[in-house]
């Protein structure tokens, strides 16, 4: 992996490329951070993203494992539903069949009992060929009755297995809704300690930084008003070499619940985050950041927000759908970036933006940055 550390100033850019001015962004070597737009094959391409932690490997193993088990509940359920449906038609058609097996056996029993007259029948034949037509005559009456019947021994049998199967999927559907339940509860889990790690590291951060500046914005306000009590050397007095940071705001509230499955979390995340980008270059991209939010555990307003710093949206992108300055890496479709992304995000940054992130991201101004995203960030 190669950090690419930019150092000239934003403010001398174009807008297009202002955010190549934030160093430490992550890029592989010459390798784009593609994504998948099969939202269940997320954790077959998380190997073109940064390497994950063990911490984000877990989030990353629970949401493979809790796709993996929903899948297989719903292919049983579908199942279960197609042999509901056989057994209703072979209930419905039996007794229809069980009159004509029924006709059938007493034709048969009818013709045996007739023998000689089927006999006599034949001998009268004017001729073989007149023979041969009435001796097929009545093989084929024979073989539509014989044929009947098997057809009513067939349904049931059939019957018989498709109910015995049916027994057999609702007893391995109960243990696929119980994997599905326990690997949702460890998805759940990992997300929800991730997401108290991060809250609690922003805020110790984002209070350091405020204290740091205070601190500053003290020793500078001292020293300016000793230099001012020295008469003899006022008009020479040099101006502080000590610069307070800039203000740093308190963490975006977090509203993010994890206590839901994939779907129901996708269900409220979509439409936020497709109100936040309506009438921009990614209009409509909500469920695909909620889906990846959920795949790789992190706050799904992260990267939206960046976006929105970075390039208004994805209105002055400086490679083709790279809207977060992201390296020098490009994408083919907004579905592939914003999962390369928010894969790079989770693995390189962490849950949710902190000055910490903010450093990493963008040092040339990452207070100024920081402040930004998490105003952004509170508007979805």
């Amino acid at each position: 992996m190669t950090v690419h550390h930019i150092g000239t100033a934003k403010r001398r850019l174009p807008r297009a490329a202002a955010a190549l001015a934030c160093a430490g962004i992550l890029a592989l070597s010459g390798t784009p951070l593609v994504g998948s737009e099969n939202p269940r094959a997320f954790a077959e391409d998380i190997d073109t993203a940064p390497i994950a932690d063990e911490f984000q490997q877990r989030i990353e193993q629970t949401s493979a494992e809790y796709l993996s088990a929903t899948d297989h509940l719903s292919s049983i359920e579908r199942s279960i539903e197609d042999n509901r449906l056989q057994i209703e038609r072979l209930e419905a058609a039996l007794p229809g069949q069980q009159a004509r097996s029924n006709n059938a056996a007493a034709a048969l029993y009818k013709m045996q009992s007739d023998s000689a007259s089927i006999v006599t029948l034949l001998l009268n034949a004017r001729d073989f060929s007149d023979f041969m037509r009435n001796l097929e005559y009545i093989g084929s009456v024979a073989d539509r009755n014989v044929a009947e019947i098997n057809e009513l021994q067939n349904m049931k049998s059939q019957l018989d297995r498709t109910e015995s199967e049916l027994e057999a999927q609702r007893v391995e559907a109960a243990r696929a809704a119980s994997d599905a339940e326990r690997a949702l509860k460890e998805a759940q889990d990992a997300r929800e300690e991730a997401q108290r790690i991060a809250r609690e590291k922003a805020e110790r951060e984002a209070a350091e930084a405020r204290a740091a500046a205070e601190e500053a914005a003290r020793i500078a306000a001292e020293e300016a008003a000793k230099s001012e009590a020295d008469n003899d050397k006022a008009a020479e007095a040099p101006s502080s070499s000590k610069t307070a940071p800039g203000p740093i705001a308190a963490p975006p509230a977090d509203d993010v619940d994890w206590n839901s499955n994939a779907q129901q979390f996708i269900d409220t995340w979509a439409p936020r985050i497709d109100a936040y980008l309506a009438g921009s270059a990614m209009a409509g991209q909500g469920e695909t950041y909620a889906k990846a939010a959920w795949t790789y555990g992190i706050d799904p307003r992260f990267s939206p927000a960046i976006s929105a710093v970075e390039s208004s949206k994805g209105a002055y992108c400086f490679k083709p759908h790279n809207a977060w300055g992201w390296g020098s890496v490009s994408w083919g479709s907004w579905e592939d970036a914003i999962n390369g992304h928010v894969a790079g995000l989770a693995r390189g940054y962490g849950y949710t933006v902190s000055p910490s992130a903010a450093k990493k991201y963008c040092p040339p101004t990452w207070q100024d940055w920081y402040n930004k995203v998490s105003y952004q960030m509170s508007l979805i």
